[in-house]
């Protein structure tokens, strides 16, 4: 029997293969629900997993995530496992993404295992527009609901799609998405329009130029943590399983907001998007301090257009 949980991630668990130029090629195991997952549970949080898996995935990838205490009852298997081709250039810019299997389409509402009903929390993980339109026109009773929008497909963030927000609490995108689903050009415009159709916090990340949080018609604002860069791939998945970790612990969404850019920076030093196992939450609530007093220091006060 599963002990109730906190969070489960919907979405890919992938194998990835990743080449950047001045580095090399390696596969390594990936996929969004993953990501978030890897990083929510090194706070403590009790996670499960809602995805599919092929016969090639590694067994040792499989147990490291069991090992790290995500439940795997809601993750099945089929013929093929989900793969993505990613290539940066030397200065680590994503070059181009090829999704060469994806399980999203299979999954359903029917895949949630009957232990996952009672979850605090659901997080859609970055995913294909219409497959996000299957578990948000039929959400959890009783569960708050999280999503992460994906870049590669922003086009099809319409109006159509705009309306089903009102089903999400908490929405992680970036300034184009904003502007898609709000129909403004004004990123505090479209910021406030979107919190008018349902989510009562926003998460917006930009990469390098760091991170903002809306939240009760406040906006918090968090630049990029100082860190070796290797492998960008990741780490909007680590701010959201890192930020959701602190947030349902806390229910304080600023200091949710340094929590997720700690953890993105983690991910940012080393290859693959699963969140580094080694690193201990000491060592995540170190980084967060430090950072807090760096920023305090050295970061000039800005506003949101200075991120975005």
């Amino acid at each position: 029997m599963v002990d109730q949980l906190d969070l489960i991630a919907v979405g890919n668990i992938s194998i990835d293969t990743i080449k950047i130029d001045n580095i090399g090629q390696k596969t390594v195991p990936g996929g969004s629900a993953a990501g978030v997952l890897t990083a929510a549970s090194s706070f403590g949080v009790k996670t499960g997993a809602v995805s599919r898996i092929g016969n090639d995935y590694k067994k040792r990838w499989l147990m490291e995530l069991d090992e790290r205490g995500i439940d795997l009852s809601g993750v099945s298997t089929q013929k093929t496992s989900c793969r993505f081709e990613l290539q940066y250039d030397k200065a680590h810019n994503l070059k181009q993404f090829s999704e060469i299997f994806t399980v999203d389409d299979a999954l359903a509402k029917k895949d949630f295992p009957s232990q996952y009903k009672g979850v605090k929390h659901i997080h859609l993980s970055a995913a294909h527009p219409r497959n996000q339109v299957k578990f948000l026109k039929y959400p959890n009773p009783g569960s708050t609901l999280s999503l992460t929008l994906w870049p590669t497909y922003e086009s099809e963030y319409d109006q159509e799609f705009a309306k089903l927000l009102t089903k999400v609490d908490i929405l992680f995108c970036n300034n184009h998405e904003v502007k898609l689903l709000s129909n403004k050009e004004n990123v505090y415009d479209g910021v406030k329009e979107i919190h008018k159709l349902g989510p009562k916090i926003i998460v917006l990340t930009k990469g390098a130029k760091g991170s903002a949080v809306y939240h009760k018609e406040r906006f918090y604002l968090y630049p990029s943590l100082r860190t070796s860069k290797i492998d960008a791939t990741g780490c909007g998945d680590a701010f959201a399983g890192g930020f959701l970790a602190e947030y349902l612990t806390n229910g304080d969404p600023e200091k949710a907001g340094w929590a997720g850019a700690a953890m993105a920076s983690f991910t940012l030093s080393k290859m693959g998007s699963w969140f580094p196992r080694e690193i201990t939450k000491k060592q995540i609530e170190e980084r967060i301090e430090r950072a807090k007093k760096y920023s305090e220091k050295n970061v000039k006060k800005g506003t949101l257009l200075d991120f975005f």
